[in-house]
């Protein structure tokens, strides 16, 4: 399984992220062989901009979940790259389609 952690840049996130006392918002990307979500919690008050990762990630993604409101943010498969507006303090679980044989394995 992977475990990687992104910022709303749709990029890893490195040190200077994390040491960031102004970060509002944290993504976690997790997965198996068969599957994969990345859970984006958006703690500020205004809206923020949020790039969806590209490969080895995900080839597409959907939101299966949110915490906003109806039609807030889009119903349909997205593609990597894409950016979405997500409202403020809401969190997007989102779900990747992936090629099992080249999903992401978590560094040992």
């Amino acid at each position: 399984s992977a475990v990687a952690w992104f910022a709303e840049s749709g990029l890893e996130m490195g040190v200077e992220q994390w040491h960031d006392p102004g970060r509002n918002t944290l993504g976690r990307y997790v997965s198996d062989a068969t599957s994969a979500f990345l859970i984006f919690v958006h703690a500020g008050w205004d809206p923020i901009e949020l790039t969806l990762p590209g490969q080895p990630w995900a080839r597409s993604w959907r939101i299966a979940a949110h915490t906003g409101l109806p039609g807030e943010l889009p119903g349909k498969d997205l593609l990597p790259g894409v950016t979405i507006l997500v409202p403020g303090r809401t969190t997007v679980l989102l779900q990747a389609a992936v090629d099992s044989a080249r999903a992401p394995v978590a560094a040992v």
